[in-house]
């Protein structure tokens, strides 16, 4: 196993990227965020050749100490691969119903964009993207929350130019 720790920032979100793993068995590891005290965080079972652990929530009451990624190969697997940590805060803004589009601006794998806006239970709402740029638009989600967070309707899969959800009434 491979150990790297880090100081964890309270209420930030995390993502780990691997590249180029030479594991002669990459499909039985798994890439890990442990916290302090060493429960996990964040798990990604799978293949260590190329391996992706989506932003993670740090929490904000994060205990105290040091964070580890760790990589493990399977049993007596070995290899090497490059590890990249990411620490960051989600976009954060407002859209306005009917407005102008608002910029997504990601900058971190694995951050979100949140918009907030006003609605009224009876509303009809939809979303488009009207321009995207993303290098694998088929590798991310676009989701309507509830004020709950829970999802009330999604495009999964693809965020590029003309992607939608289509109308939902709140």
């Amino acid at each position: 196993r491979a150990l790297f720790r880090f100081e964890p920032r309270a209420g930030k979100r995390a993502s780990v990227v691997l590249t180029g793993g030479t594991f002669s068995q990459p499909c039985g590891g798994s890439l890990s965020i442990l916290s302090s005290d060493g429960s996990s965080l964040a798990h990604a079972p799978g293949c260590l050749g190329a391996d992706f652990i989506p932003g993670t929530a740090i929490p904000r009451t994060a205990a105290p100490g040091t964070y580890t990624v760790v990589v493990a190969p399977a049993d007596t697997d070995t290899g090497t691969a490059r590890v990249r940590l990411y620490q960051f805060s989600d976009q954060a803004g407002t859209i306005t119903p009917n407005g102008p589009a608002v910029k997504s601006d990601i900058r971190f794998p694995g951050q979100r964009s949140v918009f907030r806006f006003s609605g009224i239970s009876g509303d009809t709402v939809s979303v488009d993207v009207t321009a995207a740029s993303f290098p694998n638009p088929c590798g991310g989600n676009l989701y309507l929350l509830s004020p709950d967070g829970s999802i009330l309707s999604e495009a999964a899969g693809c965020l590029d130019t003309g992607d939608s959800i289509s109308p939902v009434v709140l």
